[in-house]
This record gives structure tokens, C-alpha cells and sequence, in this order.
């Protein structure tokens, strides 16, 4: 069973994520912006919600995984890291080092991606 503090890092990595993700696929107009921020509050209370569920079925070695990548890469970007929770201001930030590619950055992204987009998550945020 995952700890609360795995849990917690997980989730707001994975959140994080995610609107990183929707945020550079989709571009960055003010009511795409609102939209993946709704999605973003949805899936936290699907987290919230579904919280003792999801530390009994998610590995600790696959949160640990993803939470170790950001937690060697993170200090050389002077920016809390992504395993926490985020303001707007903050994501903007990490989206500014996605379009520069920051070599850094894109390094621990391209480890990050497979992380975030496994079936360990499909599975949980699918409806019932």
C-alpha cells in the first residue's frame, strides 16, 4: 500500500503532467486553458475520491519511479518541484522550459512521458 506522502507526490506529479501535456498539445489559449484546468480539478477528485482504492493498487516501485525521476532532475531548474502541488505561475514556468527545450528538462520529459501515460492511470480514471 502506498504511503500518503507517495500518494500525494504521485498524483500531483501525475496531474502536473498532464496539464504540461494538454497545455503544449493543445496550445495555449485562455479557454483551452480552462478547460484543462477543469480537467485537472475533475481528475483530482477522481484521486481524492477513489484515494484508499488507488494506494492499494498502485505500485510503489511505479510511483517511486516516476517520482525519482523528477526528484534527481528538478533542482537545476530553480522551480518547485513537479511532484508538488502548482500554481498557474509555476506551470507556466515549466511550460517556458518545454518551448525552449531545455535540454535538462527535456531529458527527464522524455523519461516522464511513458510514466504518466501508463495503464496504471488509464485504468484508474476510466468510469466504471
Amino acid at each position: 500500500m502506498l504511503s500518503n506522502e507517495t500518494f500525494q507526490k504521485a498524483m500531483n506529479l501525475y496531474l502536473n503532467c498532464f496539464t504540461l501535456l494538454g497545455s503544449t498539445a493543445f496550445g495555449a489559449s485562455a479557454e483551452l486553458k480552462q478547460r484543462i484546468k477543469a480537467k485537472h480539478t475533475e481528475i483530482a477528485g477522481v484521486f481524492i475520491q477513489k484515494k484508499q482504492m488507488i494506494q492499494d493498487s498502485l505500485p510503489e516501485a511505479f510511483c517511486q519511479k516516476g517520482i525519482t525521476l523528477v526528484e534527481k532532475s528538478s533542482s537545476s531548474f530553480k522551480l518547485p518541484k513537479l511532484t508538488e502541488k502548482l500554481s498557474e505561475k509555476d506551470l507556466d514556468a515549466y511550460l517556458a522550459l518545454l518551448s525552449v527545450k531545455n535540454p535538462q528538462f527535456m531529458k527527464m520529459w522524455k523519461e516522464l512521458i511513458p510514466w504518466a501515460d501508463a495503464e496504471q492511470f488509464k485504468r484508474l480514471l476510466q468510469p466504471k
